[in-house]
């Protein structure tokens, strides 16, 4: 069996804000007779027309046709030879708590829009797939000015809050994943250890080139590496996919530093977890003056960032076993409060594959 890999990162999250889609889709203007609408809650890549002399069924081309509805939003209107439309296209994004939005336009037929105004404002655009942040508010009113291609119709594949893209192994050179590191190897071995990995990238159609130029590469993005991973569905929110998914995931990541080659558009990124900001984040210590287990004492350092550790029953029994008659935990950074549990619990406190800090 030839394993797949996929990996998602996740350029902006998705979980603050949402679509009213019934709305949005009431308020777009008359469509193709094509067009369905009801999928543009659900990322798509779009599909190539049909050109007679050019086109050839059977390749795997996937081209609209009246038995096949096009999966998402095709306008009416054509723009004119200069790709202007004339009045703009417009419709309004309703929701709750919208600040960023991403519109997939079709990237298989390779169009887009090149000016959007968003609320009033006018964006330049050069890529399938738009991103606008700014600010909140349940009502953004959107114009598309100009297409990219002459005498077409809009076409938009999926409008979503957030932007997570999928890379697979057509573009994927090497995974490192899964590997420990620990923070200082002078120290003694029962330490807090975190995850470290690499992906190396061929950006073949220069997505990352272009997010780069919208400053969306940067430290501490989630990245979530998956092996075998079925599909997404059609119709499924991304939050259900990956509850779905997650049992594939063999690395649950964060971005360290990216360096680009743009001679070869050969990307790579480095990998580390959340345990990282650990070491600048701080904690304000604890006087304890009657008797306190050790695992007492993890559960209050923990709960200091609202974090929940999976421990073996003999770790836990172990911890709960250890107690300290009075004493107190100076104030220090978060990874200095919890080495000194590792080091008098004798354990290693690390997060697994799937993010879920645990210890053995």
């Amino acid at each position: 069996m030839h394993n797949k890999i996929k990996v998602l990162i996740e350029y902006i999250p998705s979980t603050k804000g949402s679509i009213d889609y019934e709305q949005v889709i009431n308020n777009l203007p008359q469509g193709n007779n094509n067009s369905n609408p009801s999928a543009l809650n659900t990322a798509h890549i779009g599909r190539r027309g049909f050109v007679l002399g050019a086109s050839k069924l059977g390749s795997g081309d996937k081209f609209v046709s009246k038995q096949d509805k096009y999966p998402g939003f095709m306008g009416r209107q054509l723009s004119d030879i200069n790709g202007v439309y004339t009045p703009p296209v417009q419709f309004t994004l309703v929701g709750t708590d919208i600040n960023n939005f991403t519109i997939r336009f079709d990237k298989a037929a390779k169009q887009f829009a090149t000016i959007i105004n968003v609320d009033g404002t006018d964006y330049n655009n050069n890529n399938e797939v738009f991103t606008w942040s700014g600010l909140t508010s349940n009502v953004h009113k959107i114009q598309i000015k100009q297409w990219n291609t002459p005498l077409f119709p809009i076409r938009i594949t999926s409008i979503l809050v957030g932007l997570t893209i999928e890379y697979n192994n057509s573009q994927i050179r090497n995974v490192i994943a899964g590997s420990q590191s620990t923070f200082d190897n002078t120290k003694p071995n029962f330490n807090v250890v975190n995850q470290y990995g690499r992906i190396d990238i061929v950006d073949t159609d220069d997505r990352i080139l272009q997010l780069a130029e919208m400053q969306l590469l940067r430290a501490n993005l989630p990245i979530y590496i998956f092996l075998n991973a079925p599909e997404k569905n059609l119709n499924e929110s991304q939050n259900d996919y990956m509850a779905r998914i997650k049992s594939y995931m063999i690395g649950n990541y964060r971005s360290s530093e990216w360096s680009i080659n743009y001679g070869n558009s050969f990307i790579q990124v480095t990998l580390n977890d959340e345990i990282e900001n650990w070491n600048n984040t701080l904690f304000g210590g604890v006087v304890f003056e009657t008797a306190r287990t050790v695992y007492d004492l993890l559960s209050i350092i923990l709960n200091h960032i609202h974090k929940e550790i999976q421990l073996p029953v003999y770790i836990k029994e172990h911890l709960q076993s250890i107690r300290i008659g009075f004493g107190y935990l100076s104030i220090s950074n978060l990874r200095e409060a919890i080495e000194k549990i590792c080091n008098i619990g004798k354990i290693n406190i690390f997060n697994n594959i799937k993010g879920d800090l645990t210890a053995l």
